[in-house]
């Protein structure tokens, strides 16, 4: 688990890159709380991969009233990251089929956890 702050200090930031070991594995989970109180999770992170991990509005964890009301969540926000330019296709239907997972994982009820 690593934080990151807008500022350290006085006129200083934290950097906004994290870097995370595996130990012996060869891929793991990561998992992000945004400020705003939003969760999300990207599975299959192999070692010595970089990612791009923007913030998808849409936390897996929040009671939502349905499964396909919480993928349109996801689906909305995937596509305006990628209209921006911030994730290639690629990187979105990876993005999305973590959100999916974690909400399945997490139950898939409308009941948070």
């Amino acid at each position: 688990m690593r934080p990151v702050l807008g500022g350290g200090s006085y006129a200083s930031q934290d950097s906004l890159e994290g870097i995370f070991g595996l130990g012996a594995a060869t891929e793991g989970m990561v998992e992000v709380l945004w400020p705003g109180g939003a969760r999300n999770r990207l599975y299959n992170v192999r070692s010595t991969e970089r990612i791009t991990f923007p913030e998808i509005p849409c936390s897996y964890t929040a009671a939502w009233p349905s499964a396909e009301a919480y993928r349109a969540c996801v689906d909305r926000a995937l596509g305006e990251l990628t209209r921006n330019g911030v994730l290639n296709q690629a990187g979105a239907s990876r993005l999305l089929e973590s959100a999916l997972r974690a909400y399945a994982e997490r139950g898939g009820t409308s009941q948070a956890r």
